[in-house]
């Protein structure tokens, strides 16, 4: 028979674990809501959550009371799923999303400085390519782009400026 204190914390142990699986559920949602898997890859979903979930809660029992499972022990999982729902799910969710927006938009900027940086020698050369393409042509109209041109197109405007597009 085990005694007041072990089942106390026990108790505590098993609410303890509610909080638990109620922030991993509450991670998983705000994964598979970023990511929006189609049918087969929800399942998949589902069945890896379920298998991380499963030995997670089970060392959480064995912590608790050797999985010894009694009413308070399920009691206790409950009571920390409800409170944990009903007080602190909307923080972790609204905290998650947010720090995954950091991460994304630093991810972001980090790709897109290095883009840039890894780009600057190129554009330089193709600047200077173009000025000395440019200043070795000889000064006729036939070929001088009209004004408009250079913000028309892109490449095929630069590429085929003499058929008047």
């Amino acid at each position: 028979m085990d005694t007041l204190t072990h089942q106390v914390t026990a108790f505590m142990i098993t609410i303890l674990s509610g909080f638990v699986f109620g922030i991993l559920y509450d991670l998983y949602r705000v994964i598979r809501g970023g990511i929006r898997p189609r049918h087969h890859w929800a399942t998949i979903m589902d069945v890896l959550f379920w298998v991380v979930m499963t030995p997670t809660m089970i060392v959480q029992f064995i912590l608790a009371n050797w999985m010894d499972l009694r009413f308070y022990v399920l009691l206790g999982v409950v009571l920390g799923l409800f409170l944990y729902f009903t007080v602190f799910s909307w923080l972790v969710i609204n905290t998650v999303v947010t720090i995954g927006r950091l991460v994304g938009g630093l991810g972001a900027l980090l790709i897109s400085g290095t883009g840039r940086i890894l780009m600057a020698p190129v554009a330089l050369i193709r600047h200077l390519s173009w000025r000395w393409r440019w200043s070795r042509l000889p000064k006729s109209s036939n070929y001088r782009p009209r004004p408009g041109m250079r913000w028309r197109g892109g490449i095929a405007a630069r590429l085929f400026w003499w058929q008047g597009r």
